[in-house]
């Protein structure tokens, strides 16, 4: 294979890999409330609404979902704790991969990108801890 052909490969596996792990961050996000030292707080009251949108809720299954969802916060804050830094290791590791398969120009503008990307990452994790 020529060596574009394995960037556009690679590029095309760290797209996958952060798109799962993207999915799997904002899937335990999505199921918490407000988890102390989290990214975000976007959390229960957030879903409530979301579901009493989508589903028409009556006052009685939104308090009932709002008790799920306090029943469950515990070991969603607990896997978030383990998730979190675990996932800020992956991501670490699958960019030191796809420098390596880089020019040094490239290389500069991917950290560019890099760095932009965990901006607005930081950014949103920060609007989504404001509560209302």
């Amino acid at each position: 294979m020529r060596p574009d052909t394995w960037k556009a490969a690679g590029m095309l596996l760290l797209a996958a890999l952060a798109g799962a792990a993207a999915g799997s961050i904002l899937t335990a996000r999505l199921h918490s409330h407000e988890r102390p030292g989290s990214h975000s707080h976007h959390g229960s009251d957030w879903y409530v609404e979301l579901l009493e949108d989508e589903l028409d809720l009556t006052e009685v299954q939104e308090d009932s979902l709002r008790g799920v969802l306090s029943r469950h916060r515990q070991k969603i804050d607990a896997m978030y704790a383990e998730l979190g830094p675990r996932m800020d290791a992956m991501r670490d590791t699958i960019r030191a991969d796809v420098r390596r398969l880089l020019t040094p120009e490239q290389q500069q503008r991917y950290q560019a990108v890099t760095a932009r990307l965990d901006r607005e990452r930081q950014d949103k994790n920060q609007r989504d801890s404001v509560t209302p």
